[in-house]
């Protein structure tokens, strides 16, 4: 039988989660089953299928810095100072243009990374971010938004 103070202790954890956004999702990892969903600005392009986004939620940035936590791979593509994580495009795959191995990048690929970032860089979008790459990037996919009031 549950007594009225742990009914009660109970009761007041749920109410703490539903009335402070982010908290209830905060240490949940990131999966097709429990994407991380939100809004940020897409600060650079790296090349036509990477990107860093600035999320514009620091509870949003705080769940991914806690799923990233351990994983030296996954932790050097989130930065705290500027809630940002580094992001590859879903299901696309475009030619290298930024590749440390210069023989494999191509004329496509730097013309598709500079037609992302004429279209991208600067803009506001909403990513929903399902799984982590094997180079430890957010796999997301990216939707180009309305851009946000006062800016």
């Amino acid at each position: 039988m549950i007594s009225k103070r742990q009914l009660s202790s109970g009761l007041l954890a749920g109410f703490l989660c539903l009335a402070i956004p982010g908290l209830a999702v905060a240490h949940q990892p990131i999966t097709k089953a429990n994407p991380a969903i939100g809004m940020g600005t897409v600060y650079r392009v790296i090349d036509g299928d990477t990107f860093i986004v600035n999320l514009h939620s620091s509870e949003l940035f705080d769940r991914f810095a806690s799923d990233a936590k351990g994983n030296d791979r996954r932790e050097r593509h989130t930065d705290s100072r500027f809630n940002s994580i580094r992001v590859r495009l879903a299901n696309v795959d475009t030619a290298e243009s930024v590749h440390s191995n210069a023989a494999m990048n191509t004329r496509e690929g730097k013309a598709v990374s500079r037609e992302v970032k004429a279209r991208l860089e600067g803009k506001d979008v909403r990513v929903l971010c399902h799984d982590w790459g094997r180079y430890g990037r957010s796999i997301c996919n990216v939707q180009l938004t309305a851009r946000r009031q006062g800016m």
